[in-house]
């Protein structure tokens, strides 16, 4: 049961961390795109 929770807790950080990746990507963008324009 322990060895359970904590891959369960691994997978929401890895899910945490991919999701804030990708936030940081989209706002990177939109600022990039926004100086262009």
């Amino acid at each position: 049961m322990p060895n359970q929770t904590k891959s369960d807790s691994q997978r929401q950080d890895q899910y945490l961390v991919a999701g804030t990746t990708i936030v940081m990507l989209t706002l990177y963008i939109i600022i990039l795109a926004s100086n262009l324009m």
